[in-house]
């Protein structure tokens, strides 16, 4: 796809006008899949919020894998034996992944044969989980959820004493990805940030080390973002992203500003980060361009990581090599 038809499709996402292309594997490059409900709009109760979302998270994995059925799809990305590790991101609440993205998620984990308490829905802290709408679950059969730390004597798995290095980034892993986890499924919402640039599915492992914030004011995060990305244990378990994108939020980030956020309606699905946050970032960017804002690039505090993270290897930010799969439905799910 060249940037004229990549930009055509990304547009088409933002307008009332979504068309699907063919559901076939481009060979060779990656697979950005968006399905959105404009339906969302005129949904007033939680309930039914939920299962639209679900669906809409069960219809993006079958797109994504161009399988015929969800079960197929689930087992193209986890498998019977999995212990799974959803990484959300709730430091700005409500600006967070809704709660059904790990209902979601365990949803299709049974179909694939995994216990519902071997998917774990986690971020740093209990208590940003908990103030973005989720319920601590420390055992049991039912899906588990809780931060790598929480108060005292809270017994949370905490980090590896021993840190991780690549290049001049040392940090301290989150021990429900080095131990627990055996498969990630990475949950970003799509925001501007102060430091990066923007948030994403790249920048969404930031929430699996102990010091982030020492990356925050060096280069744009960069190659911190990508020196996490490459983490062995990270790199080598994430098998899906699913972004929630009822909203982006182009402006004031990372802190929620409602005053900066366009509804999107949309559950957006990859395998490639850095795919999905080139995708990210022109969405971002039509965003600010029709309030008069400047394109991320065009800033001070550009998004440097998303190319930096293409060059090491991350995935690709080139869109001759990213096939974006859009359906729109035109009516409630659920």
């Amino acid at each position: 796809m060249d940037r004229r038809r990549f930009l055509a499709a990304s547009a088409a996402a933002l307008g009332a006008g979504l068309s699907l292309p063919a559901l076939a594997q481009v060979e060779g490059k990656s697979r950005v899949v968006v399905v959105r409900s404009m339906a969302m709009a005129a949904v007033t109760e939680d309930a039914a919020l939920r299962r639209m979302l679900m669906d809409m998270v069960h219809q993006a994995v079958c797109l994504l894998s161009g399988a015929a059925s969800r079960e197929a799809a689930w087992r193209t990305y986890l498998k019977p034996e999995d212990i799974v590790g959803v990484k959300l991101s709730c430091l700005a609440p409500p600006m967070v992944p809704h709660p059904a993205m790990a209902d979601a998620v365990a949803e299709g984990a049974a179909l694939v044969g995994i216990p519902a308490n071997h998917v774990i829905a986690f971020d740093k802290e209990d208590r940003d989980l908990e103030r973005s709408g989720f319920t601590i679950n420390k055992g049991g059969s039912d899906v588990q959820c809780y931060g790598t730390v929480g108060p005292p004597g809270s017994g949370n798995p905490g980090y590896e004493d021993r840190q991780s290095f690549r290049r001049d980034t040392a940090y301290h892993l989150s021990r429900v990805v080095s131990r627990q986890c055996t498969a990630i499924v990475n949950v970003p919402v799509f925001k501007d940030h102060s430091y990066a640039g923007m948030t994403g599915a790249l920048k969404n492992h930031f929430g699996c080390i102990d010091n982030p914030n020492e990356f925050h004011k060096k280069n744009n995060c960069c190659p911190a973002i990508v020196d996490v990305g490459h983490d062995q244990y990270i790199r080598g378990k994430q098998r899906l992203i699913l972004c929630d994108a009822r909203a982006v939020q182009y402006e004031g980030g990372p802190s929620f500003q409602p005053q900066h956020l366009q509804a999107y309606y949309s559950i957006i699905a990859a395998v490639d980060p850095v795919a999905m946050d080139t995708m990210a970032m022109q969405l971002l960017d039509m965003c600010r361009q029709s309030r008069g804002l400047p394109k991320l690039q065009d800033r001070e505090n550009k998004p440097i990581h998303i190319a930096e993270g293409a060059r090491q290897g991350l995935g690709t930010n080139d869109i001759s090599r990213i096939e974006v799969v859009a359906k729109e439905l035109r009516e409630k799910t659920g």
